[in-house]
């Protein structure tokens, strides 16, 4: 009984912790990407793969919307990891976003290289 209380905090505890998006881009991204493709093409291209990954035997829930200063976001898993791609000199620029390093980070950053 004491072990499932335990957890039962640790994770609320864990929970709490999952940093915001705002937060994530103070400390920078944990990979910045530069792509040919432009940034519409890029955008849908990782939100299609983030879309049709399984993770943990379920789809993994991926979105797409405007971008906070321009450009656009993916993101995957609620906010916990994200992509904020933008159309700079020619080129589109990609800064990934991840909470952790973790199977799952692992596994969605696999389409973030692919799509370049």
């Amino acid at each position: 009984m004491k072990r499932t209380i335990l957890l039962a905090c640790a994770v609320a505890i864990a929970g709490c912790s999952t940093p915001t998006m705002p937060e994530m881009r103070s400390a920078g991204p944990s990979q910045t990407l530069e792509s040919r493709k432009s940034e519409d093409e890029y955008a849908k291209c990782l939100l299609f793969a983030w879309q049709d990954m399984r993770l943990a035997g379920e789809l993994n829930k991926a979105s797409i919307q405007p971008g906070r200063n321009g450009g656009t976001t993916v993101l995957a898993r609620d906010g916990g990891f994200f992509a904020d791609i933008s159309a700079v000199q020619g080129r589109t620029s990609v800064k990934y976003y991840e909470t952790s390093d973790t199977w799952i980070s692992k596994r969605l950053r696999e389409p973030v290289k692919k799509c370049l």
